[in-house]
């Protein structure tokens, strides 16, 4: 038992513990620049609001034309999806031809800082 809180301590403090999913509900002002495959929010966490952002292409793969997260993804996800388009939380793209949405919701959350990071 205490191997295991340790082994949790330790990640936490070098922050390689993955944030939970969901920023949709902590975040306003959601924007996703599709040249710069970038999602930007401001979100709120222990009471303060920053402005963050984090790069799609280490939150999605593509597979069989349709986006799904992984962290740590690849280039593939700029590399074949285009024309995308934000609503909500929903990432509607267009990946090698194919129409293909992902609720980033499950794919994007908050770090212990309240910046957003791959889920």
């Amino acid at each position: 038992m205490h191997q295991a809180f340790l082994v949790f301590a330790l990640a936490a403090t070098t922050g390689i513990v993955h944030a939970a999913s969901g920023f949709g509900s902590v975040c306003t002002n959601i924007v996703f620049s599709d040249g710069s495959d970038d999602l930007a929010a401001d979100c709120t966490s222990g009471g303060v609001t920053r402005h963050s952002d984090v790069n799609l292409n280490g939150c999605l793969i593509v597979n069989n034309n349709m986006m799904k997260c992984q962290h740590n993804g690849s280039p593939q996800f700029s590399n074949q999806c285009t024309g995308c388009s934000l609503s909500g939380t929903t990432l509607s793209c267009s990946c090698t031809g194919h129409p293909s949405s992902i609720n980033l919701n499950n794919c994007v959350g908050l770090n212990s800082a309240g910046l957003l990071t791959c889920a």
